[in-house]
């Protein structure tokens, strides 16, 4: 689910805004050719989006679950109302505003500074790992329903782990994630749902599909966090802006057809599977399977359970070479211990993808469970998502000179009103935890805000065992040195004009787009605000 990076071949680029002497805004980190070619237009933006936000209706049977046929579909159309479109429209307005890769990340840290902007990307990240532990877990309900030995506990946790282990094997050895959110893809993975579709609709039993579970039997917190989870992260497009052809006009189109497309795919896949439910179905993680059989017979279980693995798959390696990846640009650049980023003959680094294995192998056979791995990410996720709409309110007072080429509608109070639902809508969610979920939270948080000072202090008194901060800095910066831009009183040129919030380099120095990871941009956060 997150695109920001996928091995060493989608690339993070810092973006940097200052006044200079004549007003006027310049970008440090902008594509010194005009003329370089963009890579994705409306079709490619849109898969790239409804990859990171659903990818295919898997997942989704938890609602089903939780709520009723009634109020999972409802949930299905008014949620991407209060969220996914709010989600859609700041970020087509902010990855405009600011055509960078980078994302979320250079949003927060221009409305709040670099500090903010940090500990966005450090809690997407965490919210990230937790995200790929959900794969195993995921690919073992589905893989049960056609080979029923697994449901003995031992044998699945010994495949649940075999698969973790074989995949990050093929990260070892230098793997990269390529096509995995291409058209041909999404067509192969959406194939057998729509022939679900096409033969399930002439049987649908509507009494089923408008059947409404009594409001005093509904799992709120399950189903509300269940909806969450399948139409969110519509800003990880935000990550590839500087990817984009004639960004006015395809971020809100591309987005657009990607939110009426998964909204369809949600509503139409799941609305003729609960209208072919047998009475004795029990909606467990993975019963759009048998779903295939209610409609056709065992052929398009074992069809849908196969798509399933190849997007699962996918989307488990692009959350792991996300994760490892940054470990080593942080490595690299000294927010970390520089063991972190040794890297073997073909570039991976071992260290990072070691830790990353253990992490995700240890969530999986202490939790086991896909709905609770999905819970525990919810709190940071939330917590990261509150800080970025708030930077878009704030960006909207702070930097209203800077040239929006696509503009949510309104002033500062629609831009608010936009948010506000969204941010409630969060505030429910995490009302409507469990203790266990904010426990699990409150972990991901002070552990967070723990580590940085705890490395921040072994960098002060053991420089050793870190890298370099101005030797690794100079090369993404073009430069032999990178003087720095002050933080206070006038700018490099003498410009009385104030400063923004954001991070700050020289204006000459430009950053490859070649070279600078994901790993690289967070760790690049980090460097400006404590060295």
């Amino acid at each position: 689910r997150i695109l920001s990076a996928t091995s060493e071949t989608a690339l993070m680029v810092l973006y940097v805004q200052r006044p200079t002497q004549d007003g006027e805004a310049v970008h440090a980190g902008q594509i010194d050719d005009p003329e370089a070619k963009k890579a994705l237009g409306v079709l490619g933006l849109a898969s790239l989006a409804f990859f990171a936000v659903a990818g295919s209706p898997a997942g989704s049977e938890d609602s089903v679950a939780a709520g009723g046929a009634l109020w999972t579909l409802l949930g299905f159309i008014i949620l991407p109302i209060v969220w996914s479109v709010p989600e859609a429209l700041v970020t087509a307005e902010l990855a405009t505003a600011f055509p960078h890769n980078g994302g979320y990340v250079i949003w927060v840290s221009e409305a709040f500074g670099g500090t903010a902007g940090y500990m966005e990307g450090l809690l997407k990240w965490s919210a990230g790992v937790l995200d790929s532990a959900v794969y195993p877990v995921q690919m073992l309900n589905y893989l049960r329903k056609i080979f029923p030995i697994l449901r003995n506990d031992v044998y699945g946790r010994l495949v649940m782990a075999g698969m973790t282990l074989v995949l990050s094997m093929a990260q070892y050895g230098g793997l990269g994630v390529v096509g995995v959110t291409s058209n041909v893809v999404i067509v192969l993975t959406m194939l057998p749902f729509v022939v679900l579709v096409v033969y399930g609709m002439p049987t649908v039993d509507w009494d089923l599909v408008v059947a409404e579970k009594p409001l005093a039997e509904v799992d709120w917190s399950l189903l509300l966090i269940n909806l969450f989870w399948n139409l969110n992260y519509w800003d990880a497009v935000s990550t590839l802006a500087a990817e984009v052809q004639t960004p006015k006009k395809t971020f809100p189109r591309a987005l657009a057809l990607a939110l009426i497309f998964t909204v369809l795919m949600y509503v139409l896949v799941l609305g003729v599977a609960i209208g072919n439910t047998p009475a004795d179905a029990s909606w467990d993680d993975a019963e759009l399977a048998d779903a295939g059989v209610w409609v056709a017979g065992n052929w398009l279980r074992i069809w849908i359970v196969a798509s399933i693995c190849v997007s699962t798959t996918g989307l488990f390696l692009a959350d792991l070479a996300t994760s490892i990846y940054q470990l080593e640009g942080m490595a690299s650049m000294g927010m970390l211990p520089k063991f972190i980023g040794l890297k073997n003959s073909r570039g991976v680094p071992v260290v990072a993808l070691v830790l990353q294995v253990i992490i995700v192998m240890a969530l999986d056979q202490a939790i086991g469970s896909m709905e609770d791995i999905i819970a525990y990410e919810m709190i940071g996720y939330c917590a990261a998502m509150v800080l970025e709409f708030c930077a878009f309110v704030r960006l909207r007072m702070t930097h209203a000179d800077v040239e929006r080429p696509f503009k949510v509608p309104g002033g500062l109070g629609c831009a608010s009103a936009l948010v506000a639902p969204a941010i409630i809508f969060t505030g429910i969610v995490m009302g409507l935890s469990d203790w266990t979920v904010w426990v699990a939270g409150g972990a991901q948080i002070v552990g967070a805000i723990g580590l940085a000072l705890l490395f921040m202090r072994m960098r002060r008194s053991h420089p050793r065992l870190f890298n370099s901060t101005s030797d690794e800095c100079a090369p993404l910066l073009g430069e032999a040195t990178s003087p720095r831009s002050p933080r206070s009183g006038s700018s490099a040129k003498g410009d009385s004009s104030p400063e923004f919030e954001g991070l700050y380099i020289d204006t000459e120095s430009a950053i490859p787009t070649t070279h600078l990871t994901g790993g690289a941009l967070f760790a690049t956060l980090v460097v400006n605000n404590i060295s």
